[in-house]
């Protein structure tokens, strides 16, 4: 029980660590929306809306997760305080 205890904690730590789409893609969205507000078009809002829309997802988002490790999809790292994510950088291959 122990072992259970320590993972829950380390995993609450704050600092950076790499992104798990699941526990932070609504995170990673709220705070794209509050950096970018003024200059969001159409496009970005929408991507916001699909963001939230895919946290909602369940197996769905588990799937991703899952094919996220071994593709280059939704890649990156959050930056963790007191329990919110308070950063994010997000990876893709170039060319």
């Amino acid at each position: 029980m122990t072992a259970g205890i320590l993972a829950i904690r380390r995993q609450d730590a704050p600092g950076l660590r790499p992104l798990d789409v699941q526990r932070d893609l609504a995170d990673v969205a709220d705070l794209i929306e509050v950096c970018f507000a003024d200059t969001l078009d159409a496009g970005g809002r929408s991507a916001i809306a699909e963001m939230r829309t895919l946290s909602r997802s369940g197996s769905l988002l588990r799937v991703l997760a899952r094919l996220s490790r071994s593709l280059p999809l939704m890649r990156g790292f959050v930056w963790v305080e007191d329990g919110h994510v308070i950063g994010n950088v997000s990876l893709a291959p170039a060319g």
